[in-house]
């Protein structure tokens, strides 16, 4: 009777043990989240961005690790803490002015918002930010020629970004293409994946495009391409100033461009002068990726601007507004 009394008392022990074990670990982890939130919120508050970041991604790493061997409230409590490390990193980014990727990490902290029925108005604000100083432009509705020239070369995404002296725009390819062109002392150009440029135009109507990435002309050698004026000459046809940098050296040349590549430009440019105007409302060619179909999930219509206010549920969708059908990618290979 006693050796059984013994037992049972020795395995009482044990199990408050281990009991005391597992809720001291728990703490311990718990404790050591809080105070990687509080580092990585300290670089926030201090403006250094880039060390935030590294520090919001080591905790996003940790509060996933082992979740599904949590108890249900314990997990709500995770998910919670690792929506709002998200939406943190997304601003982040947008501070650092990195929009397409603000973009991706406040649609993922958006996402899980929704799906704990849980509102934040910092990833409200956060949006509202981000849509005063980025939007994306569908291919598909550039016209005609300009959209089936993209559609070609397997453009993907359009994104333009505010500047100080006018806009950025980087243009998304499926992969890098190679293509012969119509133009003298040109055979061939060449786009890499993102194809990235600074864009202003000037009072008499010369449009200014600088800063150039990603574009290449096959003149004998390749060269990039870094920069070019666009203008009309006395026969109102376009004419291009590009200039050219090759080991260090750079030169400019004028050359009348061939509609296959001034008729996509100049409609890219017609949106660009108005993507951000007040007529960018409802209805409208252009994605407000902050409140619009990205920003609800998928369910609005990407021409749609929803309000931005997040409220932890799905946006109502007019069932008027069709969604904008992108146009197709086709794979290309290099000539």
């Amino acid at each position: 009777m006693r050796a059984s009394r013994n037992c049972i008392n020795l395995s009482l022990a044990l199990s408050l043990g281990l009991c005391l074990t597992f809720q001291q670990g728990a703490l311990a982890q718990e404790s050591k989240l809080d105070r990687m939130d509080a580092t990585a919120q300290a670089a926030f508050d201090q403006g250094d961005y880039k060390r935030a970041s590294t520090s919001f991604n080591k905790l996003l790493t940790e509060l996933n690790k082992d979740i599904d061997s949590l108890d249900k409230d314990a997990q709500t409590a995770r998910k919670q803490q690792a929506m709002k490390t998200m939406r943190r990193l997304g601003q982040c980014a947008l501070a650092q002015k990195d929009f397409v990727t603000a973009t991706d990490l406040l649609n993922k902290a958006r996402e899980a918002s929704v799906e704990l029925a849980q509102a934040d108005s910092d990833l409200d604000k956060a949006f509202a930010e981000l849509s005063a100083n980025y939007r994306e432009i569908d291919p598909s509705t550039l016209g005609t020629e300009a959209s089936a020239a993209l559609k070609e070369v397997g453009a993907s995404k359009i994104g333009v970004a505010k500047t100080d002296g006018g806009e950025h725009i980087e243009v998304t390819l499926s992969e890098k293409v190679v293509k012969p062109i119509n133009a003298p002392g040109v055979s061939h150009v060449g786009f890499d994946k993102t194809i990235a440029f600074d864009f202003n135009e000037t009072p008499d109507g010369t449009v200014q495009i600088s800063n150039i990435s990603g574009l290449k002309a096959k003149v004998k050698v390749w060269v990039d391409i870094i920069a070019s004026k666009l203008s009309l000459d006395a026969e109102q046809k376009p004419v291009a100033q590009v200039t050219g940098a090759k080991m260090g050296i750079s030169q400019s040349v004028s050359t009348k461009l061939p509609d296959e590549i001034y008729q996509p430009i100049i409609a890219l440019i017609g949106k660009v002068k108005n993507v951000f105007s007040d007529n960018a409302g409802p209805g409208s060619t252009y994605e407000n990726v902050a409140s619009g179909g990205a920003q609800s999930g998928g369910n609005a219509a990407a021409t749609e601007i929803v309000p931005v206010v997040n409220s932890g549920a799905q946006p109502a969708v007019d069932p008027s507004l069709q969604p904008v059908t992108p146009a197709d990618s086709p794979a290309n290979s290099n000539e």
